[in-house]
């Protein structure tokens, strides 16, 4: 009857902190005989962040928190707990120092070996330098991992979750895991030292994405202006009024009188433009382009973005020039070149492009001081 009893009650409490009322379970606690969180569990020197009870002499700490503090998953099926392989990369062997300040198991290094042993880039290496490579590249992985670990990044549930579905999907892909498994190994991969690469690629993207390593808008016009050469551009900036020849429907103006007329209007204006009038002002009075509107320095393009008589005009002329009116299947077109660009704007796309290498950067740097010290 007492365990039935306390089963109902832990039902209980579990499904008050389930439903996030925090009042209704705190109530619970004190009506019955249990104490909360009385001591504090410590596992490899972290506290265990999460609740713990004394209930008749026992104390219980929930199965999932223990096994995550361990950096192990754990799975239920059919009323069984399953505490199962850890989170990370485990490489058996006696730990070798590295000689600066982390070690790494011979495993370890036996096994990054045999991956860059079957680096074509590495075809003629001699075992010294492979182990070379290796250390160098345990020692990469283990201070991108205390980079982490200082901005709470670590190899956990959300990791293992991933890296399970990527193995699901690879064994599905060759037909079997012994497949799997034997074309992992012609690659010189053995599965901890693929889970190894998975966890790599999974700190490097947390971290990409933490805001202690964000680049500034400061940082990115730097950048930009300093790899100019990186991002070379074939192209021009250019204004136009558009006199359109379609209707309000969007379908192609027929009538030949109205035709006359739309042409007339062009060249009229375009005699204005080169007359000195202001472009600007000539653009808000006749142009029927509204994307003139939120380009009101004209817009920056290269080859084949543009409707083609309009970007032949447009790359003909001369800074600063004015074209005659310019047909196409939109209208009459009277351009004004702003100027040529020989440098890939700084449009959202390089803007982002710009930002991850920035990032990626600032991050290499920590790595390296890590390193360094």
């Amino acid at each position: 009857m007492k365990k039935n009893f306390k089963t109902f009650i832990l039902g209980v409490v579990i499904g008050a902190m389930c439903v996030s009322i925090p009042a209704m379970a705190d109530v619970i606690w004190e009506k019955i005989d249990v104490v909360r969180n009385h001591m504090t569990v410590m596992i490899d020197g972290e506290k265990l962040e999460a609740d713990n009870f004394l209930y008749l002499d026992t104390t219980y700490v929930p199965i999932r928190a223990v096994a995550e503090g361990l950096g192990r998953n754990v799975i239920y099926k059919d009323g069984v707990a399953y505490i199962e392989e850890k989170f990370a990369a485990e490489f058996a062997g006696e730990n070798v120092a590295l000689g600066n300040g982390f070690s790494a198991t011979t495993d370890e290094i036996t096994a990054y070996k045999n991956m860059y042993a079957k680096d074509p880039s590495m075809a003629n290496a001699t075992d010294e330098q492979l182990h070379k490579t290796a250390i160098e590249n345990i020692s990469s992985y283990k201070a991108l991992s205390a980079l982490a670990a200082e901005n709470n990044i670590y190899v956990g549930q959300e990791f293992y979750n991933n890296f399970s579905n990527v193995m699901a999907y690879m064994e599905l892909n060759y037909g079997s895991k012994e497949a799997m498994y034997a074309a992992m190994e012609d690659a010189g991969y053995s599965y901890e030292m693929y889970k190894r690469y998975q966890e790599t690629e999974y700190l490097y993207s947390k971290l990409l994405e933490s805001a202690a390593f964000a680049a500034t808008d400061a940082e990115i016009a730097q950048y930009y202006a300093d790899n100019a050469d990186a991002f070379p551009y074939d192209g021009v900036q250019a204004q136009h009024i558009l006199i359109s020849t379609m209707d309000k429907n969007g379908a192609a103006i027929t009538d030949s009188a109205k035709l006359k007329e739309i042409e007339k209007k062009a060249n009229d204006i375009y005699k204005e433009a080169i007359g000195g009038a202001d472009f600007n002002a000539l653009i808000s009075k006749y142009g029927e382009d509204p994307g003139m509107m939120s380009n009101p320095e004209g817009y920056i393009f290269t080859t084949g973005e543009m409707v083609e008589q309009f970007e032949t005009a447009a790359f003909a002329l001369k800074d600063g020039e004015i074209s005659k009116p310019v047909q196409s299947v939109y209208g009459w077109h009277i351009i004004k070149k702003i100027k040529t660009h020989k440098v890939q704007p700084l449009d959202d796309e390089l803007k982002a492009y710009i930002s991850s290498n920035v990032t990626g950067q600032k991050i290499h740097a920590a790595v390296d001081a890590i390193l360094a010290n």
